[in-house]
């Protein structure tokens, strides 16, 4: 949308007429565009520092809060976990 804070700019990849008649779009992110202010400063978006919207499905908008951030999850925090993959 013109008037939207972030830009994302696609390339078209493919395009598949799903059974329904809708048409499902794959693409490669080519662009994004969006204001400074909405980056912190380790380089992440906060969506919550300006005012946007998410949605879930067709029909459903949200306003979006951040809640928490974790530590990212690497080969050897799974490594050192007490929660090991069982065997079958």
């Amino acid at each position: 949308m013109k008037e939207s804070s972030v830009k994302i700019g696609l390339k078209l990849l493919d395009e598949i007429l799903l059974p329904n008649g809708c048409r499902l779009i794959i693409g490669s992110v080519e662009m994004v565009e969006l204001p400074d202010a909405s980056v912190d400063s380790i380089g992440q978006i906060d969506l919550s520092s300006y005012n946007c919207a998410g949605i879930s499905g067709l029909d459903s908008y949200y306003s979006l809060q951040k809640i928490d951030s974790f530590p990212y999850v690497n080969q050897d925090v799974l490594e050192q976990s007490e929660f090991k993959p069982t065997d079958k």
